[in-house]
């Protein structure tokens, strides 16, 4: 069970379109996020690390964009 909120999901699709999510929808696409942002997360703390920061900085996740499309 993904732990963004289905509810969350559902919201940010409907002010973007108009189109209402069906639970089962919602929740695959939170575990989708979920997964995704946790690769994100994990390659940041690595860059981070490697420069011998305690602190993950905004160009962390930018170069993780770059590098791998977003």
């Amino acid at each position: 069970m993904p732990k963004i909120p289905k509810a969350l999901i559902k919201k940010v699709i409907k002010d973007d379109s108009d189109i209402i999510l069906d639970d089962k929808a919602a929740e695959a696409l939170a575990e989708q996020l979920e997964t995704e942002a946790k690769e994100i997360a994990k390659y940041a703390v690595e860059r981070a690390k490697k420069v011998n920061r305690t602190t993950v900085l905004e160009e962390d996740i930018e170069d993780y964009v770059i590098k791998h499309g977003g």
